[in-house]
C-alpha cells in the first residue's frame, strides 16, 4: 500500500470519523472532485493485496477508464459513495465500492467476471460467456435477460429468489446463495470456510488462521484433546501433537501432520523424508513414474489403479467397488445401499439416510420447486418444508428414490399453500 495518506484515504479516514466535520459530503469537499485519479491505484492495490494479483485482472486501466468516461455528475456521486461505504477499510469494502456505477456496468455490458456487472453483490446478475445478464429467481422480461436463457413467468429459471436481508432456511434460496444465521447475506461477505485476511470480510465477523469460522472450534491441522473441540468433529491421534490430536475433517490424518506410514494419512500418502502427510501423490488414473499414489491405489504401467476397500476416497470412481462411503471411504458394493435401494435402518445405506417410504435417499440436496435428484426431508430445516417432503416420500416413493420431477415440484408446491414461481415462505 501506499505510504503517506493520499487524497483517497483522507476521504476514508473523514468518512470514519478521523476529521470532526458536520456531514460526509463537507469531507468530500475537502478533495477536488475532479481529481479523481487517486481512486485507481489506491483501490486497486488493496484489492490485490487482499485478494491476489489475479482477481480483478487489469484493475487500474479498468477503473480510471470508467472514471474518465463517466458524467462529472456521475463521478461525483461515486466518490461520495466511497466516502460513505469506506472503500478503503477493508477488503469486503473495497470489493463492495467494485458494485458502484460508473465502475460496474449493466445488463448485457461486456465482461470477464461477475464483479464487473452492477448487481453481482445481491445476486442479481452474473457474467455469463462474456456478457452481464440476469441469474436465476431474478425478475426478467425476456429470455434473453437471463444467463440460463429462460425467463419463465417474469423470473429467470421461474423460482424467485429471496434477496438479501429476507428470512432464509438454506442457501439455495437466496438470490446470492448466501443463508447465514436465518438471513440471505450478501456476497461481498465470505461464507464459513472460505480463505480470508481479516474478519471484517467474513459473514460471521471471524477470520480464524486465514479461514472464515465461528471461534467455537478448532480448524483442520490444529493441536485437539477432545474431537468436539474440532470444527470438522474430528480429533485424530497424532504422535507429534502436544495435546495427543489433530483436527481433522474425517478419521484420518490432515496434510502436514506428523506420520511414520502411509495408512493414517487422509491423502494416503506420508512422506519418508519429513513423515508428513502430504497431498503430492498421483490420482486414480495418472501417471505414478515419479511418485506413489494417492490413497493407496496399485501403481501399474497404465497408472495409479482404483483404491481397495477402506482407503480414503472423493468420490465412486476412486473405488475399486464405485462406492465412496458418506466418510470418505471406499466400501464394497454389498457393504451399504445405494439411492433408491431398500432399507430398513439408516446404516445399511450408503448416504445413510434411510427414508421414511423405506428406500434409501441421496445425498443431494437442492431447491424443492426445482425439477433434481431425490430428496430427503433432512434437505431443510425449516419443519414446515421438511414435513411437506417427508409427505410427498410417504405418498410418492419415486420423488425420494427415482427423482424430483414436475409432479413433485407440484405436490411441495402445493403443500407449502405458495406457489413455487414465487419465494418459499
Amino acid at each position: 500500500m501506499a505510504s503517506g495518506m493520499s487524497g483517497m484515504r483522507w476521504i476514508a479516514a473523514c468518512a470514519m470519523g478521523g476529521v470532526a466535520l458536520t456531514s460526509v459530503s463537507s469531507c468530500v469537499g475537502l478533495f477536488e472532485l475532479d481529481d479523481y485519479q487517486g481512486v485507481a491505484p489506491e483501490l486497486c492495490e488493496l484489492l490485490r493485496t487482499c485478494y491476489g494479483d489475479d482477481f480483478y485482472e487489469g484493475c487500474l486501466e479498468r477503473v480510471t477508464t470508467h472514471l474518465e468516461d463517466a458524467d462529472a455528475e456521475l463521478r461525483a456521486a461515486y466518490l461520495q459513495s466511497f466516502a460513505d461505504e469506506r472503500c478503503l477499510e477493508s477488503c469486503t469494502s473495497a470489493r463492495r465500492c467494485l458494485d458502484d456505477p460508473p465502475l460496474c456496468d449493466g445488463g448485457h455490458a461486456d465482461c470477464a467476471q461477475d464483479e464487473h456487472c452492477c448487481g453481482f453483490l445481491v445476486g442479481n446478475t452474473a457474467c455469463d460467456a462474456g456478457s452481464c445478464c440476469a441469474s436465476d429467481g431474478v425478475a426478467c422480461s425476456a429470455d434473453g435477460d437471463c444467463c440460463d436463457g429462460s425467463c419463465d413467468g417474469g423470473i429467470c429459471g421461474g423460482v424467485a429468489c429471496l434477496v438479501p436481508g429476507e428470512d432464509c432456511d438454506e442457501d439455495f434460496e437466496c438470490c446470492t446463495e448466501i443463508c447465514l444465521r436465518g438471513r440471505c447475506s450478501e456476497n461481498a461477505c465470505l461464507p464459513d470456510g472460505s480463505e480470508c485476511i481479516e474478519s471484517a470480510e467474513c459473514c460471521n465477523g471471524f477470520c480464524d488462521e486465514n479461514v472464515c469460522r465461528e471461534p467455537e472450534c478448532k480448524p483442520e491441522g490444529r493441536p485437539c484433546a477432545l474431537g468436539n473441540e474440532c470444527c470438522g468433529g474430528f480429533c485424530v491421534p497424532e504422535p507429534n501433537s502436544e495435546l495427543g490430536g489433530v483436527c481433522s475433517f474425517g478419521e484420518c490424518l490432515p496434510p502436514n501432520s506428523f506420520c511414520n506410514q502411509d495408512t493414517p494419512c487422509c491423502t494416503g500418502r506420508c512422506d519418508p523424508k519429513f513423515n508428513r502427510c502430504t497431498d503430492e501423490c498421483a490420482a486414480v488414473g495418472e501417471s505414478c513414474l515419479q511418485g506413489a499414489c494417492c490413497g493407496g491405489a496399485e501403481c501399474s504401467d497404465a497408472g495409479c489403479l482404483c483404491r481397495p476397500d477402506s482407503f480414503p476416497c472423493t468420490d465412486g470412481k476412486d473405488c475399486c467397488s464405485g462406492v465412496c462411503s458418506p466418510n470418505l471411504v471406499c466400501q464394497s458394493d454389498n457393504m451399504c445401499n445405494v439411492a433408491g435401494d431398500p432399507c430398513s435402518e439408516p446404516k445399511q445405506c450408503c448416504s445413510e439416510r434411510c427414508g421414511e417410504n423405506l428406500c434409501c435417499a441421496s445425498t443431494q440436496c437442492h431447491n424443492p420447486c426445482v425439477v433434481g435428484p431425490p430428496l430427503h426431508a433432512m434437505c431443510t430445516t425449516n419443519q414446515k418444508k421438511s414435513d411437506c417432503i417427508q409427505q410427498i416420500c410417504q405418498t410418492s416413493p419415486s420423488c425420494c428414490c427415482g427423482g424430483w420431477d414436475d409432479n413433485c415440484v407440484g405436490q411441495f408446491s402445493q403443500c407449502i399453500g405458495n406457489a413455487c414461481s414465487m419465494p418459499v415462505p
